[in-house]
């Protein structure tokens, strides 16, 4: 017999260890996909090799993903953290951040790398309309050759399979050639499937 949601949450309500398991649900802030972490101790008189007392149990941890499309929750706990730190760093007074920092330089950037080759694309004017792509279609918005490349024969894969084992390198190059900067970023996936930064800069000088 195939129980439903109903019956099981009954059942959990009336187990004896109901009480443990709704305070390890507490504890993870409502985790739609929790790590349980199982593993036990033991004290062991080394004279004897008697043990004197072991414990075994397991507790659950949240999965801290990024994605909603995993765990609505954890996701929308990371972008609220993220937004609250953003916002101390650009306007101060919170978090340890003085409010001397609205007056230094803010800029928004975005740092991507240029063409491996022409490829099929959804382009879209101020109006809304959807251009043609350069190969004569007009690709819908969930049409996989968006990205793809126009000629497989003549684009650069080397190029763009370096760019993407490299990124988080040329990341850490970038920040440290331009010194005396505080910043947030994201990396994403353009419809070609390379990735870029996008940021949020502060520039602080030489008195940090």
């Amino acid at each position: 017999m195939t129980l439903t949601l109903e019956d099981r949450i009954a059942d959990r309500i009336k187990a004896a260890d109901y009480r443990d398991w709704r305070a390890k649900v507490e504890s993870i802030g409502g985790c739609a996909k929790p790590i349980r972490l199982t593993g036990g101790y033991a004290l062991v008189d080394t004279a004897t090799d008697r043990v004197i007392h072991e414990h075994q149990g397991d507790v659950l941890v949240p999965c801290n993903n990024r994605r909603a499309s995993v765990c609505p929750t954890c996701s929308d706990r990371y972008a609220t953290d993220a937004f609250h730190l953003m916002r101390a760093g650009l306007s101060g007074g919170s978090k340890g951040v003085p409010e001397a920092v609205t007056t230094h330089p803010r800029l928004f950037v975005t740092l991507t790398t240029s063409s491996f080759g022409p490829v099929h694309n959804r382009a879209i004017t101020p109006t809304g309309k959807v251009r043609r792509c350069p190969c004569g279609t007009v690709h819908n918005q969930f049409d996989p050759r968006v990205g793809a490349p126009l000629d497989p024969e003549t684009y650069d894969y080397v190029g763009s399979v370096l760019w993407q084992a490299h990124t988080g390198k040329l990341w850490a190059e970038f920040t440290r050639r331009v010194a005396r900067v505080s910043y947030g970023k994201v990396a994403e996936y353009q419809r070609r499937g390379l990735i870029h930064f996008h940021a949020v800069v502060r520039l602080d000088g030489p008195d940090g």
